[in-house]
């Protein structure tokens, strides 16, 4: 669920941010999927 202009943060995203570092770092690849388009161009555009 998203609220306009709601600042805070989220565990959830923090951790597949986390994990996601963490494979690059090993020399993996990773395929993310959601079913929210605005999530999938949050993590889109942390991962830049």
């Amino acid at each position: 669920m998203f609220v306009d202009g709601y600042k805070g943060s989220s565990a959830k995203f923090e951790q597949l941010l986390q994990m996601v570092e963490e494979l690059r770092l090993s020399g993996r690849r990773v395929l993310i999927f959601s079913q929210f388009t605005k999530m999938l161009e949050l993590i889109g555009r942390d991962l830049r």
